[in-house]
């Protein structure tokens, strides 16, 4: 029996001990050195230091968005109450005594303390005139707010004491528990517990300039040896600066986003005309291009980073640098591209922080300095862009329906929206875009007119002011893809030139409503009618012939069509730095996009930018500037990075097509008689007047009034009331190519303006206004012209 309980024992004894050594071994083998990294990790004090992001400037190096200096500097309740030298005192006397501190009575303690209570007064005092002359700021001053805040708090704690002492008595109360002195000091004692308050640091400085704001971060996690007089040459390791916190509340600043532009009135169309000079004030001039950023991290946005980091060698070299791991990771309250090049080039703009690394055991320092965010220059001239947005502001006058627009659908006074870009044709680089109306960057959404959610919703459905349409939205291309057209027929040898197609009219013989000219179409006339003769190349681009071109489209068919709106970079997006681009689309949005799903009556359509096919006013600018350089397709360009124009493709126009086309632009603009482009009439048979004006100015384009689909919108979210047709017509396009007179064409414009109408009589004008910008800004200089007001050249 006795052996029977000695091995039961014994077992017990060796199981417990297995499951100790099993224990140990986990710890020190299995898990050791997760434990020993955890443990070493106590003994290193790191603090980051922030950094600030990179700027956004224009062409001219003008900054259209950069951090501004936004350190806030804080200091922690106790240190503001004093609290923090009679605590901390305490705490390093007992440290220095703790061997007799147990045996002490309360005033022996008290008596220790004293001077370490009374060294660390005299630090927090020292620390707060050295936290003085770094902020610039008079002691006096600091104490003031100091004991303001601590005023605030106060009053706080009393009223909450108060009513916390209030509904603790009526609980007791109601439950009929007696009040007495026990009641009243354990009330006493829950009341008073601190309050949020109390354990928070508060503001004491603010807008601190970033040089101040590293040297306060650095300082804020340096030690000091305090000496404490009269206790044996006592010291102890203390902040430099007690209780001082340093908020990186660095605020993004867009400086050119708001500006007044003034417009002489004498140029604008007769009904508008005046003899001054009208200021235009607007907001948001690039907004639409440079994006908005946010303080809220998502976690797409570590995902984003951390394949950043993975895949790019040069940002992780530099990400990881000294402390190896990343520097740009992100944090509660870190600023993050949300739309545009903000957040487009977010791993370009994003800084590194710092860090300051202090191993407590050694004393090794190790301190690795932060590294701004880098710079993005775009193409754009801001001041250039602002003269764009002004032409295209509702308040000029020319982005509204007029009755001699003769739109058909939409009201005379009604505010009309669109896009518009400018692009140097040497380089491909963006110079303006614009689009309207753009979503404010302050929310004030009054500058629309609009006062309700409701009224705000409803113009985000008819206008999309968050959609940059200048390249993410889907046009159909018009007219003003007919000049794109000739050249690929020719190239394709589906038309040689010389060639004159017969004007009947309309395409099909035996149907006079099916693919009609407009002229037969508005005046049943056609264009052999008007010109005397069955219209060539160059006629045929002077009155936008579309029996020629619808020609030429059956000719070409779908697949050839779709092989050349891709060779004009229809099909692919340009990459700009902005975030989603419409790519373009020949054929339906779910088919194969090649024209193999398309048949003849779509291929005709296509002959006249109309049909399955859908560009931006970048494609249609690109289109125009690619025609402008005989075939050489460069790919636009919106981020200056020093390298040079990218060369795509060379669609090698030979001089005679080459000049053809030039020449049908030329005379579409220029041509009094026949140009579609050339003039504004403000009442059938009257007189008319040109629309281009700028002496000295050689001006070649196209009109284009391009179908367009219907806005449908449900006034009742699927109530009974059946969905209505907000906004239909036609979208008003017109593109140019301009150049001072003698000289090849330097600059390609395109203009769309949503639902106006006719090309030349809305979008026109626009044109010729941002002509004048780019001689304003210094991009055009205009040769003395022999015919300062006739614009003919």
């Amino acid at each position: 029996m006795f052996r029977r309980r000695l091995v039961l024992i014994g077992a017990s004894m060796v199981l417990a001990c297995g499951a100790i050594g099993a224990q140990l071994t986990r710890l020190t083998v299995i898990e050791g050195a997760e434990h020993r990294d955890r443990a070493e990790s106590r003994l290193v004090r790191e603090r980051w230091t922030p950094t600030v992001r990179g700027r956004i400037l224009d062409r001219k190096g003008r900054v259209l968005a950069a951090d501004r200096a936004g350190y806030t500097v804080e200091l922690d309740y106790d240190a503001l109450t004093g609290d923090w030298a009679r605590t901390h005192g305490r705490t390093l006397a007992y440290r220095a005594n703790k061997d007799t501190w147990r045996g002490m009575s309360p005033k022996e303690r008290d008596a220790a303390a004293g001077p370490f209570v009374a060294a660390c007064e005299a630090h927090l005092d020292e620390s707060r005139d050295r936290l003085c002359v770094l902020l610039g700021i008079e002691r006096a001053d600091l104490d003031e707010r100091a004991a303001a805040v601590v005023g605030r708090v106060r009053s706080m704690k009393a009223a909450v004491v108060e009513r916390a002492t209030a509904r603790l008595r009526a609980d007791l109360e109601s439950r009929g528990v007696p009040i007495d002195a026990e009641a009243e000091a354990r009330i006493a004692s829950v009341a008073s517990r601190p309050i949020a308050e109390e354990k928070a640091s508060h503001p004491i400085a603010t807008g601190v300039p970033d040089a101040v704001g590293f040297d306060l971060v650095r300082l804020s996690s340096a030690r000091a040896l305090l000496r404490v007089p009269g206790a044996d040459g006592a010291g102890a390791a203390v902040d430099v600066l007690p209780g001082v916190q340093v908020r990186n509340a660095a605020e993004r600043i867009y400086p050119h986003d708001a500006l007044t532009v003034e417009v002489d009135t004498s140029t604008l169309p007769r009904p508008l005309a005046g003899d001054g000079v009208q200021p235009v004030q607007v907001a948001d001039i690039a907004a639409s291009i440079i994006g908005r950023v946010r303080t809220r991290v998502y976690a797409q946005d570590i995902e984003d980073r951390a394949a950043a980091v993975e895949t790019d060698d040069t940002l992780r070299a530099r990400a990881i640098a000294g402390v190896g791991t990343d520097r740009g990771q992100y944090q509660s309250g870190d600023t993050v591209g949300h739309t545009g090049v903000e957040r487009a080039l977010e791993t370009t703009l994003r800084g590194l922080r710092g860090v300051h690394v202090e191993h407590l055991a050694t004393g090794d320092v190790t301190d690795v300095p932060a590294d701004a965010g880098r710079d993005v220059q775009l193409t754009i001239d801001v001041a250039l862009q602002a003269r764009v947005r002004a032409a295209m502001d509702p308040a000029l006058g020319l982005a509204q329906v007029h009755e001699w627009h003769q739109n058909g659908t939409l009201e005379p006074g009604t505010n009309l929206y669109g896009a518009a870009v400018v692009m140097e044709i040497d380089t491909g680089e963006i110079l303006a875009m614009v689009s309207t109306p753009t979503a404010p960057r302050d929310g004030d959404w009054t500058r629309y007119g609009l006062s309700s959610p409701e009224q705000v919703e409803l113009f985000g459905e008819l206008f999309s002011p968050d959609l940059n349409k200048a390249i993410a939205k889907p046009y159909p291309p018009g007219s003003i893809a007919k000049a794109m057209i000739l050249a690929g027929a020719i190239e394709r040898g589906q038309y040689i030139l010389g060639e004159r197609i017969a004007a009947t009219g309309h395409l099909l013989p035996d149907n006079d409503q099916a693919y009609r000219s407009w002229i037969f179409k508005s005046f049943g006339i056609t264009h052999f009618d008007q010109l005397g003769r069955d219209p060539d190349a160059v006629d045929a681009l002077m009155v936008s012939a579309n029996v020629f071109f619808y020609t030429l489209g059956r000719r070409l068919g779908p697949e050839r069509l779709a092989d050349l709106y891709a060779d004009y970079g229809v099909s692919s997006a340009f990459d700009l730095g902005l975030g989603a681009e419409w790519p373009g689309r020949v054929g339906a949005l779910d088919g194969p996009g090649d024209g193999t799903d398309l048949g003849t009556p779509d291929a005709i359509l296509m002959g006249i930018g109309q049909g399955p096919v859908t560009w931006t006013p970048v494609h249609a600018a690109s289109a125009y500037a690619t025609i402008a350089r005989a075939g050489v397709f460069i790919e636009p360009k919106l981020v200056r990075d020093g390298r040079a124009p990218k060369v795509v493709r060379d669609l090698a126009l030979d001089d005679d097509t080459y000049a053809a086309i030039l020449d049908g632009l030329s005379e579409a603009v220029n041509n009094p008689e026949f140009g579609t482009g050339c003039a504004l009439r403000y009442e059938l048979g009257g007189a008319q007047e040109p629309i281009f004006r700028v002496p000295g100015i050689r001006v070649r384009g196209k009109t284009g009034t391009a179908t367009a689909p219907a806005i449908v919108i449900d006034p009742d979210d699927d109530g009974p009331a059946p969905p209505v047709v907000a906004m239909s017509g036609d979208h008003s396009w017109f593109v140019v190519l301009v150049g001072e007179e003698g000289d090849t064409p330097r600059y390609a414009i395109s203009v769309v303006m949503d639902y106006a109408g006719s090309g030349g009589r809305v979008s026109g004008p626009i044109c010729d206004q941002i002509v004048r910008a780019l001689v304003a800004e210094g991009y055009l200089n205009p040769v003395p012209s022999a015919d300062p007001g006739g614009g003919e050249s």
